[in-house]
């Protein structure tokens, strides 16, 4: 039974961190389009990282602290980028103009 666990736990961790690439993947590329719900989505999904990372640091374990870190890191730095100045400019820029 607890190979069997084993097993799966490991699957589930897997297909989580795959899911969970493919949305970062997808957010840079509509990022890169200028969609500004993409922004948001994004935001969210820094958010949502940022604290797992935080919780993730909590273990003992040193290497999951690294990696923790590193996501935190990593999210916070992607946040920061998207909300710049220049940023806002490039969304402003390529989302519609409203027609009246």
């Amino acid at each position: 039974d607890l190979d069997s666990f084993v097993s799966l736990a490991i699957g589930f961790t897997v297909v989580i961190g795959l899911i969970t690439v493919g949305l970062w993947v997808l957010m840079a590329r509509t990022n890169r389009d200028g969609k500004s719900w993409a922004r948001v989505f994004a935001t969210v999904l820094g958010a949502i990282a940022i604290l797992a990372g935080m919780l993730g640091m909590l273990q003992a374990d040193l290497i999951n602290m690294v990696m923790n870190l590193a996501l935190v890191v990593l999210s916070v730095s992607i946040l920061v980028l998207l909300y710049r100045r220049e940023s806002t400019e490039y969304y402003n820029a390529m989302s519609p103009q409203p027609r009246y």
